[in-house]
């Protein structure tokens, strides 16, 4: 007999307990999430701010000096494509830094004043619009620090001479070809403009690392191969070719 009765009392459920006081702890964990999400993203921003402006002096004094010794001291010449790459990332960052302002600035939001729920909503369209700003900063910032490394790879892949055949003009019983281009400061270059009928060698210096020539071609000529050599700074040899259509 007693044996059922401690059988029943072990087979019945035991009682089910909430804890108020767990649940209080985790109201106020909530609360001080609450109350300190925008704080939190404003001092965040604001810190990345600083960063991105700090970075963005030394890049840009960098990119200056270096830029101009690698011209003036080196006796180099910067493609086009190359300084625009080393431009960009000045320029990504600027924007990276605007988005900071924006992300730790107080969201224009909109809400009736007299209900909690459309003060709530309010709340957290302005947090997802600065949250959105600080993301998209981040991400520029990303693509700048990114930027910087390909724009040195494809400087290194770059040659530091080349030319354009800017006009073709008839002048009786020959064609004027202007070339325009550039070479390294201070070094010698080479034209040779492989014809039909023949093949022309120009030869040529410059100091300021540009030239222009005009070289008259038969006007019977439809098209040349034209091959530039120069020497580069540390004395190799280097050279591009491309063909260029004469006659029409």
């Amino acid at each position: 007999m007693a044996d059922n009765e401690s059988k029943e009392i072990n087979t019945e459920e035991k009682p089910k307990f909430r804890s108020h006081l767990n649940e209080g702890y985790w109201f106020d964990v909530g609360k001080r999430l609450v109350d300190g999400a925008e704080t939190n993203l404003n001092t965040s921003a604001e810190k990345f701010e600083k960063l991105i402006l700090w970075f963005w002096g030394i890049y840009t004094t960098i990119v200056g000096l270096g830029a101009g010794g690698f011209t003036v001291f080196a006796g180099k010449s910067i493609s086009i494509g190359t300084l625009m790459g080393l431009v960009l990332p000045s320029v990504i960052l600027l924007i990276a830094y605007w988005l900071t302002t924006a992300a730790s600035t107080s969201a224009m939001v909109e809400f009736e004043h007299r209900s909690p729920d459309s003060i709530r909503e309010a709340f957290m369209d302005g947090l997802k619009t600065k949250g959105r700003f600080y993301t998209l900063a981040r991400l520029f910032a990303f693509l700048a620090c990114l930027a910087i490394p390909l724009t040195i790879f494809l400087a290194n892949r770059t040659q530091s001479g080349d030319f354009e055949v800017l006009n073709t003009e008839a002048n009786g019983d020959s064609v004027i070809l202007m070339i325009s281009g550039f070479v390294p400061k201070k070094s010698q270059f080479e034209l040779t403009i492989h014809l039909k009928e023949n093949t022309i060698l120009q030869k040529g210096d410059t100091d300021t690392g540009h030239f222009a020539i005009e070289v008259p071609v038969p006007i019977t000529s439809k098209s040349a191969t034209i091959r530039l050599w120069w020497n580069e700074s540390d004395g190799r040899g280097a050279s591009r070719e491309k063909v260029v259509e004469i006659g029409k």
